[in-house]
């Protein structure tokens, strides 16, 4: 069940992911991030890291790999939510066919939010610090 809400997940991020960077910090952060240099305070060292391990990929552009870095991250934050949901409801006694179900919507439906949706398609902070 997670792994099919990070799958699903991961293509409809994937889907609308940019080649480009576009709004607010995405530039510097895919600048920074190939070149492992530092952003505005706070700086977020760990996310500069793990984008320049991402960048390594040997497919796309720079800016397209460091917006599939926030994809990867909120996929499995919408397969942890699955998890979650799921041991929630098998504590509440939900019957297990029921809680699967209930845990796949939870965590689809979290994965399709709007809110989700806008960070997990560009390079940003927030998709690792909800995965955190």
């Amino acid at each position: 069940m997670p792994t099919g809400v990070f799958i699903v997940s991961l293509i409809f991020y994937l889907f609308f992911i940019p080649n480009t960077v576009y709004w607010l910090d995405a530039p510097e952060f895919a600048a920074a991030g190939f070149s492992l240099g530092m952003v505005h305070p706070p700086g977020h060292p760990l996310v500069m890291l793990l984008l320049r391990a991402m960048d390594n990929l040997p497919f796309g552009s720079i800016a397209f790999r460091s917006n599939v870095f926030s994809g990867v991250f909120a996929a499995m934050s919408a397969s942890i939510l699955s998890i979650l949901t799921f041991s929630v409801l098998r504590c509440m006694k939900t019957g297990r066919t029921g809680a699967e179900f209930l845990a796949w919507t939870a965590g689809i439906g979290f994965a399709f939010s709007p809110a989700l949706t806008i960070q997990g398609t560009g390079v940003e902070v927030y998709s690792l610090n909800l995965f955190l």
